[in-house]
């Protein structure tokens, strides 16, 4: 599960290119949601009736290929298999070397690995996370910086708007963001965390890809918003709603992935045994 978790975000990526599209300005069509939205979408989503898999461990939706027309993106159901891979660089979308990366909470355990990986494999990878992140803050730039060899490091809140649209514009020819994979969560889970950073960080940074044109949205969520009990849960549904809403609309084409519940403690037992250790 850990394995899958934390390698679906990139292998989101690894789709066969498709042919150009012409989206309409994006610029103009940022998507607004008013706080008491929230509530109502989080009830039009339980009555949809997000239903459990007791078997999967991971499911990825993804919106209809670039090109397809809005209708006809909004008429195809997203798909729920693994996302295919192509044979070869020239038939990706994103191809390593020539694509760049952007990925929005780095230092969660899933967003840490998410960056090694995505660096391992050849793309030119930005990592955008606060100046002090990890838990109470204790990481400092320096720390991210020598974390993340490899990888661009550039420092700023997801919960302002201004300042990740700013992070994303400022980029320079030839290193313009591609993709972002947003592997936000909020850590206590409580009312005002789970809204601040599970919906409004998570929304802001895909208001800012389609302002800015980026090409594609990853979402890692999680698969208990299938039936959400809990206030991070609920605030998940919205933003993947949205996410769905602005690829029906032809305003980016995205990849929602849902792994299972995980624990970090188990994840370095299953990297012991199958390293051959007790």
């Amino acid at each position: 599960m850990a394995l899958a978790a934390t390698t679906a975000p990139c292998a989101a990526l690894a789709a066969p290119a498709a042919s150009p599209a012409a989206v309409g300005n994006r610029r103009s069509h940022m998507l607004r949601a008013s706080r008491p939205a929230q509530f109502t979408a989080v009830s039009s989503a339980c009555r949809r009736g997000h239903r459990l898999s007791r078997t999967a461990s991971l499911r990825i939706a993804c919106s209809a290929a670039e090109g397809a027309s809005a209708p006809a993106a909004a008429a195809a159901p997203a798909t729920e298999a693994p996302v295919a891979t192509a044979s070869s660089d020239a038939e990706l979308r994103f191809p390593p070397a020539t694509s760049t990366i952007m990925v929005t909470g780095p230092t969660s355990y899933i967003g840490r690995n998410v960056v090694k990986q995505l660096v391992a494999q050849g793309f030119n990878t930005v990592s955008y996370s606060r100046p002090r992140a990890g838990a109470g803050g204790k990481l400092s730039t320096a720390d991210i910086e020598k974390d993340f060899e490899g990888a661009e490091c550039v420092f700023g809140q997801a919960t302002s708007m201004e300042q990740i649209s700013e992070a994303i514009a400022s980029r320079p020819e030839g290193k313009k963001v591609d993709a972002m994979i947003c592997c936000l969560a909020s850590r206590g889970g409580g009312v005002e965390d789970s809204w601040l950073v599970d919906y409004q960080a998570t929304v802001n940074c895909l208001n800012a890809c389609i302002e800015n044109d980026v090409k594609h949205f990853v979402l890692l969520s999680a698969i208990c918003v299938q039936r959400p009990l809990l206030e991070f849960q609920r605030a998940k549904i919205v933003s993947e709603d949205l996410i769905r809403k602005a690829g029906a609309e032809g305003k980016i084409t995205y990849s929602i992935v849902q792994p299972t519940a995980f624990f970090k403690s188990l994840a370095g037992q299953v990297e012991r045994v199958m390293g051959g250790g007790p």
